[in-house]
């Protein structure tokens, strides 16, 4: 494919996100230079947030998308990438992820390559300025993203605690799982007796996941410290359901998600808990508040 058709290619990609971000109620704008590092600028006319994007394309369906190393570092909370798939000219495909995904995606991939973890001789690759990011699962590339989970997300824009609050419907049913009981024990040597478990369907676990990536994601809120943050906020480990979360900034109520879904290791049962007691629902829809702000 010659560099002109990279090009219009490239283009189309940038006019098709700026008329989603338009009729999705964003003011949206292309900066016109080659040399730019975002490819569209959008203003949330709801509510003034500013932000910088980020935008793919190919021409295919495949989902598959070129980057380069400038990406491992381009990252921020407004920051968003969107990854545009033109579909051989049927209607496009867009997925929405934030930046921190795609700058952790292609880092690591890289360093795969690099190390000969993902090449197809088991050689160490040699290093090139090229970077890839694929939702295409296969053993060069083991831990690709969902690609369902970001596909047509533009609701997920400039929102930083989207990756929790997508879980929300996920507590409107009273099923979580179900104890489990090893009723084959006899208390003897071979056999011992166990406590009984809880087995969480695959939603609760998926959120469970969800609120360790975001420790690992947004480095900045100091997470791993939750309980130094709840000890800030006066906030005790016995009463932190019975606190008025709304009172509370974003780091001290994802402290307090943290703090819950971590307290399963040392308490069968105490996810289960905020499940039914729709606990967090409260956080969570504190946090969508937020972000609505």
């Amino acid at each position: 494919m010659s560099k002109t058709d990279n090009i219009s290619i490239g283009n189309c990609g940038e006019y098709f996100v700026a008329a989603e971000l338009e009729r999705r109620g964003f003011t949206a704008a292309v900066p016109m230079s080659n040399t730019k590092s975002f490819d569209v600028l959008a203003i949330n006319r709801s509510n003034d947030k500013q932000m910088a994007l980020q935008v793919k394309t190919n021409h295919t369906s495949k989902k598959t998308w070129t980057l380069s190393q400038k990406n491992e570092t381009l990252f921020g909370e407004n920051i968003y990438y969107v990854l545009v798939c033109l579909n051989d000219k049927e209607n496009p495909d867009y997925y929405i992820l934030p930046s921190h995904l795609v700058a952790k995606s292609v880092s690591k991939s890289h360093a795969d390559f690099l190390n000969g973890i993902t090449t197809k001789d088991g050689k160490k690759g040699a290093d090139t300025t090229i970077r890839k990011f694929s939702f295409e699962i296969d053993k060069y590339n083991p831990y690709a993203l969902k690609a369902d989970d970001y596909k047509s997300k533009w609701e997920s824009l400039g929102k930083k605690y989207y990756e929790l609050t997508k879980y929300l419907p996920i507590f409107d049913t009273n099923y979580f799982g179900e104890w489990y009981t090893d009723n084959s024990a006899d208390g003897g040597f071979e056999h011992p007796f166990h406590f009984p478990c809880f087995s969480y369907n695959n939603d609760v676990e998926e959120f469970s996941s969800a609120v360790l990536c975001f420790i690992d994601n947004h480095p900045e809120m100091n997470l791993a410290h939750y309980s130094d943050i709840l000890r800030k906020n006066s906030i005790e480990a016995e009463t932190i359901k019975e606190v008025d979360c709304s009172k509370y900034d974003g780091q001290c109520v994802c402290a307090m998600i943290v703090a819950n879904v971590l307290a399963e290791k040392f308490c069968e049962g105490a996810i289960l808990d905020s499940c039914k007691d729709k606990t967090f629902v409260k956080w969570l829809e504190r946090l969508r508040e937020l972000d609505e702000e």
